[in-house]
């Protein structure tokens, strides 16, 4: 009964791997499982996969804005040194 119901679970359990490289160059790697709840795709997963999500999108996002601030600073005509 169990082989079973194990059988039918893993056709809708998948795993989550995230590695990330941090700019320092260390690295760091979690893992979970989400499951699929529906014909449309939907999931369920633990909280602590939801985190990681919301800390990659954070992530993307700051890294955008410092480039973008980052140019501006290099590209400040007034910011350059004449002498």
């Amino acid at each position: 009964m169990f082989s079973m119901a194990l059988e039918e679970a893993s056709k809708y359990t998948l795993p989550v791997i995230f590695t990330r490289r941090y700019r320092r160059g260390n690295i760091a790697s979690s893992l979970g499982t989400f499951v699929v709840i529906n014909q449309d795709g939907w999931i369920i997963t633990a909280d602590h996969i939801a985190a990681e999500i919301a800390k990659v999108t954070q992530s993307q996002q700051e890294m955008a804005t410092y480039e973008l601030q980052k140019a501006a600073i290099q590209n400040d005509a007034g910011l350059k040194d004449e002498g």
